[in-house]
């Protein structure tokens, strides 16, 4: 088995990466889990299973690649890589903006949040950024081309996984809307993980951003769904402008720091 996957990752790069991406995003899908597991109130059961399924991604490329095959779990670049992240920091306060604090916090809601966002956030990450960049530039690593092919072909699959957001009953404007957004916000990913060799850094935002996406789960008794900015709920022209104008900020920023004479070995 480690053979043929190992063959099928030198050999046929895209279709492992489309092949694992889908098994792995939809075994980790809530929809899908919740129904694997059984519907309950409370996600943290999805939550084990993704932990579950991130651990077995990391072993897998271990096994295949036997250890030459590195996730950047490390704490070097830390404080620069969060410096790099900074436009980040304004899809949080857009999650934020016109949220009541004043209510009363329940602690299920906050503890659920926090875990729930914490993991996915992680999750995706490890899959995204970790196994499907680290492969692309594994891959690509005698294409001079390598990191603009491996943070564009990323950031577009990280995207596109989000249309299976729509079966959550979320509109078709509001997935496709999604697609769009993660895909860029993708791109900043990709270039802050590339930029810094640090994966913690890009999955702890992940989840803070997805946390302040959800926050007003922690006024409320949980429920199975957190839905965050880029596809809950309806959107008007001008939060749509205003994402937008965020979006290219951070498009531009990006490309900022995947300045070929700046990335790091």
């Amino acid at each position: 088995m480690t053979k043929f996957l190992r063959k099928l990752a030198d050999e046929k790069a895209p279709l492992f990466w489309c092949l694992s991406m889908l098994v792995f995003m939809i075994l980790g899908y809530k929809s899908f889990s919740t129904a694997f597991l059984g519907k309950t109130g409370y996600t943290y059961d999805v939550a084990f299973l993704r932990l579950v399924l991130l651990l077995m991604v990391i072993l897998m490329m271990r096994e295949i690649y036997q250890g030459e095959f590195c996730f950047n779990f490390r704490t070097k670049n830390f404080v620069k890589g969060l410096l790099f992240s900074w436009p980040l920091l304004l899809f949080i306060i857009l999650n934020l903006l016109g949220t009541d604090f004043s209510r009363p916090v329940v602690l299920e809601g906050l503890v659920m949040a926090l875990t729930e966002n914490a993991i996915v956030g992680l999750y995706e990450e490890v899959l995204v950024r970790g196994f499907l960049v680290g492969h692309m530039m594994y891959h690509w690593k005698d294409d001079s081309r390598k990191v603009f092919k491996s943070v564009l072909w990323s950031s577009v699959i990280f995207g596109v996984l989000h249309l299976g957001n729509i079966f959550s009953g979320r509109g078709v404007g509001a997935t496709l809307f999604q697609v769009f957004y993660s895909t860029i916000v993708g791109v900043l990913f990709a270039a802050v993980y590339i930029r810094t060799k640090n994966l913690w850094i890009v999955a702890i935002l992940h989840g803070i951003i997805d946390f302040a996406g959800s926050i007003e789960t922690i006024f409320q008794t949980p429920q199975a769904v957190l839905q965050n900015v880029a596809g809950g709920g309806s959107m008007n022209l001008a939060s749509i402008i205003i994402l937008s104008i965020v979006l290219l900020i951070a498009l531009l920023w990006s490309l900022f720091l995947l300045r070929k004479k700046k990335l790091v070995s």
